[in-house]
């Protein structure tokens, strides 16, 4: 049993901060009375995960989709006074959801902890069961979410379909994780279609099959109730819950024994003399400058993949907006220019962030092939990245597609307005006014039949366009008319507002008629704005974005590095002046570096 306080002690006398806060977590947790355990479901993508926790649950909320969507880890929690959920964005902040059923996949790109709290009682209530992307889901931040996740587990549910049994991804997990230490239950799914001894055979072939000892392998059916080897693995987790705790944080902090044995390792190396110490502190400087030469260079071969991304999701961006605006630009017509810009900006922003977090994944892939080899670098910042959100302030916008063929709208408008109010007081004008080869009533009741009757066609358009003309050039300017055309106007904006239109309802009519002509001439519109501004914006954007999270990524490693090296060089530099001003209490230092040494290697041992 390792003496955590003493490993504290060790580690504060040492200077490493970091790692006496993470120990001192460990300690609480050790003395806590009542542990909560953590239970991750593991498995293929449709494995069956969500389905087992919602038949364990009294109001089965947790959505079950058709395709991997979420990155999201599921904590869910059994006991609770009522049932709602919490959401945790990567900046900290909690959004309680008083129904469940509000929460999908597809909405949470940006949360990456969602805690569902239930009133079931068939689980006890410090026991914490985690739904887990896919296992071989081919979203790089899928693996990320369950490998960051997977330290914090004490023992693990793996799930598998009993159709498929043991599948690749099965076999890489399985030799990934039995060096954490963990106990794994075997649970295979969707069994009732089998029978009993079709069951049995398949427990026997994966013991055969498998270089691995199961803690238990269990059959269930979620979905049929085939529930009883589950209930009776659950009483036995929870009845031995405290011994298996202790043994996940036992092997957690022999892995800090080890970090802690290395650094002192490095000290005791060094000799009785100044000079050597200062070729040691020289040697460190040298570890780090060469540590930072193989962070340029991972980030050179990233850059590569940012490259290759960047020209990617560009291509993915072109295909879809071209799609998603024609599609508005022909149903919608006329007024579609909120939607259209909507749909680019989603568009982009949605992309951009699966950019943004495949560059992620594919950084720490390759740090990942590079450990053990003279290439590697610090990978614990990588594993738990958090890059910051880069603001998206939307695209230009310098079309107007409302506008596009309605040129004349108004003044075809106005023209059928004058040509009422023409027809309105003709009768007091009869015969006194004559307007090229026919009489204003002839006109003006020739206007206020056509828009009565077929305001919708293009010929008539065009007649009335001319009518206006005939009777501009005639130079009527009756203040009759004038006064008549007001009321006219007011009766026709109020119509329009009627009947929920923008414009008044000649004006509207007409726009019809005109709109119809006007899609081919939107469609070019639009055309050319996406490719004379849209795409280049695009382009520079994600160019821009990738070279931010290179920039970061880079920083981020760099700073752990130079904080591993910073607590060498420190006790270094207390050493040089402890060796040339207190002989005595250098030798003391030595000796209790040395001390250390053989506690440690018997807490790893």
């Amino acid at each position: 049993m390792i003496d955590i306080d003493n490993l504290i002690s060790i580690t504060k006398n040492l200077g490493i901060e970091n790692i006496v806060a993470e120990l001192e977590f460990y300690k609480n947790r050790i003395n806590s009375t009542d542990k909560d355990l953590i239970l991750p479901l593991v498995g293929e993508f449709s494995s069956g995960k969500t389905s087992l926790i919602n038949s364990l649950l009294d109001k089965p909320n947790l959505e079950t989709a058709s395709r991997a969507t979420t990155a999201s880890i599921f904590e869910v929690r059994f006991g609770a006074d009522s049932c709602y959920a919490e959401i945790v964005n990567k900046e900290g902040s909690i959004e309680n959801i008083q129904d469940v059923t509000e929460i999908k996949n597809s909405t949470l790109s940006d949360v990456e902890l969602v805690r569902v709290y239930d009133t079931s009682t068939r689980i006890g209530s410090s026991t914490i069961l985690v739904d887990t992307p896919g296992l071989s889901s081919n979203d790089p931040m899928h693996r990320i979410a369950l490998s960051s996740y997977l330290p914090n587990a004490d023992a693990i549910l793996l799930l598998t379909d009993i159709n498929q049994q043991i599948t690749r991804s099965l076999l890489d997990f399985i030799s990934s994780t039995q060096i954490c230490q963990r106990p794994i239950y075997l649970v295979i799914t969707k069994c009732d279609t089998k029978t009993p001894n079709e069951i049995e055979q398949a427990k026997k072939y994966i013991r055969d099959s498998i270089n691995f000892e199961f803690a238990d392998i269990i059959a269930i059916s979620a979905s049929q109730g085939m529930m009883n080897e589950f209930d009776a693995l659950i009483a036995k987790i929870q009845q031995n819950k405290s011994a298996i705790v202790e043994y996940s944080i036992e092997a957690q902090i022999k892995n800090i024994a080890g970090e802690v044995l290395n650094i002192i390792n490095d000290l005791l190396k060094q000799s009785d003399n100044v000079e050597n110490i200062n070729e040691s502190i020289d040697s460190e400087k040298g570890k780090l400058k060469k540590i930072a030469r193989n962070i340029d260079d991972l980030i050179k071969e990233v850059g590569y993949k940012v490259n290759e991304n960047a020209e990617t999701s560009y291509n993915q961006f072109r295909k879809l907006i071209f799609t998603q605006v024609d599609d508005i630009v022909k149903n919608q017509g006329r007024d579609c220019d909120q939607a259209v810009y909507g749909a680019v900006n989603s568009c982009g922003n949605m992309i951009m962030q699966k950019f943004q977090r495949n560059i992620i994944a594919e950084t720490l892939e390759l740090a990942r092939q590079r450990q053990n080899s003279s290439n590697s670098i610090p990978i614990n910042s990588l594993e738990t990245i958090h890059i910051s959100d880069q603001a998206f302030n939307g695209f230009s916008y310098n079309i107007s597609l409302s506008s596009v063929g309605h040129k004349w709208d108004k003044v075809i408008g106005y023209t059928i307005l004058a040509g009422a109010a023409i027809a309105a007081i003709a009768p007091a004008a009869a015969g006194a006014i004559t307007i090229g080869e026919g009489t204003a009533t002839v006109v003006a009741t020739d206007v206020a039949t056509d828009v009565a009757s077929t305001a919708y066609t293009a010929s008539k358009i065009n007649k009335l366009r001319k009518m206006g003309e005939i009777a501009s050039r005639t130079g009527i300017v009756v203040e009759n008319v004038s006064n008549k055309m007001d009321e006219i106007k007011n009766m026709n904006q109020q119509l329009g507002e009627k009947v929920g239109m923008k414009r008044g309802l000649i004006e509207t009519s007409v726009g019809w008629v005109t709109d119809f002509f006007a899609k081919s001439a939107r469609q070019r519109a639009v055309s050319e704005y996406i490719d004379g501004t849209l795409l280049p914006e695009f382009r520079l954007k994600v160019t821009d974005l990738g070279n931010t999270i290179l920039r970061e990524v880079s920083t981020l490693i760099k700073q752990e590095s130079q904080a591993a090296s910073d607590v060498i060089r420190k006790n270094l530099e207390a050493m040089k002046v402890e060796l040339a001003e207190k002989k005595e209490e250098y030798t003391r230092k030595m000796e209790l570096y040395k001390e250390y040494s053989e506690q440690l290697k018997q807490y790893i041992s």
